[in-house]
């Protein structure tokens, strides 16, 4: 009934078994993995599953945030085997093909060597397979390279022969095989059986991610601290800086779809790449001026290496909105990030001190997700997917299916269902006929959208009652069950409205009935709309399969009566008081009814958006006068008023069709509040009947 709550109660669980104090340590090293092996333990390495594997995968999946080679020569270093690391990519026959040859010199010269890439490795050759047989069950012949001479010589005085003609180990050797979750079978076997595992968590301490953050961002400037004192204290702020950046970034994408559009792909190559801009940056910029500084930073680190991996230009707004916000240690002058600094910089000291360490702070960092810019519900949405993944692993662990989804999936149910929706697709109303000699006598653009309108919903109506005809007569047994019948049987039983359905409009998370029903009430709307006599006063863009086909035949229209080129035109947006009356249809444009302000409250005193509480809101927008204006004229010079560019969708959408390639159009509101903070909370509008 609620499965977000299931999280929940095995954290309950969980502490009433053992107790108040959990160690919950956020990483697990390479270098623990590193001492719990011997040079005859193969090291195995599991990253995330990939974001676009199947659902049994779906608690694990994700991008690495650390790259397991960087972090062997890292390690390699000073244990003395810097030089010493050889890694094979496999993917590729010819890499299978020599790494026989590489494992069997690492074992004799004592290199560690390193198989990346395991999950795409296919099948493996036979050599390397005796090779690794071999290394596991040489725990009992491996000596000191003299001991080992001895034995030689000691067996070929005896027979003539070395040991088996096998290589023999170094005891510096080890090696290393990397793959992910999802492809765990792709590791040898005997080397999965007796080797140490180590998986690469998603990461869920804040603290913890700054501190190994800020840590391989030393590490990877390292060259820079052989310069001059004053190189080093400037470059330390950076270092920080790019790391409270870098770690936050990864602790939003854990949010999911309500943080992101998509699991943009940040890892150390990343913070790498950010330590060796601000590097050339410290060199070639004025480091007197701190707003040059700031400015050189805000653009390399933040449009360059972070929103250089992002396609969603709204997440790369959200991503440029946070490096900015971040940089607030580097200046003085700003100190509204200060608290929330000083409190992350705090539990990383702690953290240093006692990795077993768990404070109320702690807690409270790491459950809050306006931390990394989102409002409370983000927490609920985080909580809702791990308690489905929670409960999807039990169904694979128990082996009793049901426990995720109590309403099974039988065509039996979808008869009710369909008989309901029978019955209100039969109380839509009969659109008017439109024929080609009214269209021809009607030469005004936005009415020839209209009708055009009409016909597009006709035909939907059309597949809408055939689709259910259809389903009706193959669950009879009148019909066979095609592949496509199953589809749209699978989407009623669970109350999803048919993606054929959806080819030619914007998606929707609405359920199947209220999507019925809201049909009526946009067919309704249109019907008014083409009755009026020139045109709508007021427009309902949730009218509308194509919302953008009627702003741009409003923009046409006006076009053609000015006689002028449409590039010389373009919307502004004029926000209208609630106590407004419009009762004719302006002159220059359209005005808009029927929008919703999600994520802020709109403040028609002072006409602009407020600053966002802690909590997700929704607030309706008077009517908006989308005017037409001429960008030729020189146009009077207006108050400088920070404006935010916010993204219309239609209906009420959920987090999982945000993004860019769903938004209508763009309004240009007026704002009070931080402009960052409104990008970070993806402040949006709706159009809804």
């Amino acid at each position: 009934i609620k499965p977000e709550q299931m999280i929940s109660i095995c954290e309950s669980l969980v502490l009433y078994k053992l107790g108040h104090v959990v160690s919950r340590p956020d990483t697990r090293s390479v270098e623990e993995a590193f001492l719990a092996s011997e040079h005859h333990t193969p090291i195995v390495l599991l990253l995330p599953a990939s974001p676009g594997t199947n659902t049994s995968f779906s608690s694990c999946r994700g991008y690495p945030y650390m790259d397991p080679f960087w972090e062997i020569k890292k390690l390699a270093k000073p244990l003395g085997m810097h030089g010493r690391v050889q890694q094979v990519m496999l993917g590729l026959p010819e890499e299978m093909r020599g790494a026989a040859g590489v494992l069997e010199r690492g074992m004799v010269k004592g290199h560690w060597v390193v198989f990346n890439n395991c999950q795409m490795a296919g099948e493996w050759s036979q050599d390397v397979l005796e090779l690794v047989k071999t290394i596991v069950t040489s725990a009992f012949i491996t000596v000191s390279l003299q001991e080992e001479s001895d034995v030689a010589d000691d067996s070929e005085s005896q027979d003539g022969k070395g040991l088996g003609e096998s290589p023999r180990l170094n005891p510096n050797f080890r090696l290393w095989l990397v793959t992910t979750a999802e492809a765990s079978t792709s590791i040898p076997g005997v080397a999965l059986q007796h080797g140490v595992k180590l998986a690469y968590e998603l990461p869920q301490d804040i603290p913890a991610t700054v501190s190994t953050t800020y840590n391989n961002a030393v590490w990877a400037g390292q060259q820079l601290h052989t310069g001059q004192p004053r190189t080093l204290d400037q470059m330390q702020p950076l270092l920080m800086s790019v790391s409270l950046v870098h770690s936050l970034l990864l602790h939003r994408r854990k949010y999911g779809i309500s943080a992101f559009t998509a699991p943009h792909h940040w890892n150390q190559d990343s913070l790498n790449s950010a330590v060796e801009i601000l590097q050339g940056l410290l060199h070639v910029a004025d480091t007197d001026r701190t707003d040059c500084l700031i400015e050189g930073y805000q653009t390399l680190v933040g449009d360059l290496v972070y929103g250089g991996r992002v396609t969603d230009h709204m997440d790369l707004d959200v991503v440029k909105s946070m490096v900015k916000q971040w940089t607030a240690g580097l200046d003085h002058n700003k100190t509204e990030n200060a608290p929330l600094v000083s409190a992350l910089l705090s539990s990383v000291k702690e953290g240093m001190h006692s990795r077993s360490h768990a404070t109320q702070n702690k807690a409270d960092l790491n459950s809050d997700p306006t931390i990394v810019g989102l409002d409370v519900s983000g927490a609920h949405d985080f909580h809702l997917e791990r308690s489905r993944n929670t409960l999807h692993e039990l169904e694979m662990v128990t082996g009793v299916h049901g426990i995720r989804t109590p309403f099974m999936m039988q065509y039996e149910g979808a008869v009710p269902l369909l008989e309901q929706l029978q019955s209100h697709l039969q109380q839509v109303s009969e659109l008017p006929q439109t024929s080609q000699d009214r269209a021809a006598g009607r030469p005004d653009l936005v009415q020839e959208f209209l009708l055009t309108e009409v016909e597009h919903y006709k035909e939907l109506l059309r597949h809408v009652r055939s689709d259910v005809g259809i389903m009706q007569s193959a669950l009879k047994g009148e019909i066979g069950l095609t592949t496509e019948v199953e589809q749209l049987l699978s989407a009623v039983v669970q109350h999803r409205v048919p993606q054929s359905w959806l080819v030619n409009s914007y998606p929707t998370t609405t359920g199947l009935t209220n999507w019925v029903q809201t049909l009526q009430s946009r067919l309704e709307a249109l019907q008014q709309y083409v009755q009026v006599e020139g045109g709508p006063v007021l427009v309902n863009l949730a009218a509308f399969i194509n919302p953008v086909g009627f702003l741009n035949a409003v923009l046409l229209q006006h076009c053609r009566q000015q006689f002028r080129d449409v590039q010389t035109f373009q919307y502004e947006v004029k926000v209208l008081e609630p106590d407004d009356l419009v009762t004719s249809r302006p002159s220059h444009g359209i005005c808009l009814t029927g929008l919703y302000v999600h994520g802020a409250l709109w403040d028609s005193k002072h006409g602009g958006l407020q600053q966002p509480t802690r909590e997700h809101v929704t607030s309706p927008l008077p009517k908006v006068w989308m005017k037409i204006v001429d960008m030729t004229l020189n146009r009077r010079t207006q108050a400088s008023v920070p404006t935010y560019t916010c993204p219309v969708y239609i209906s009420d959408p959920k987090n999982d069709i945000l993004g860019a390639d769903n938004v209508v159009t763009y309004l240009h509101l007026p704002s009070a509040a931080d402009l960052d903070i409104l990008v970070q909370r993806r402040v949006y509008l709706t159009s809804a009947l």
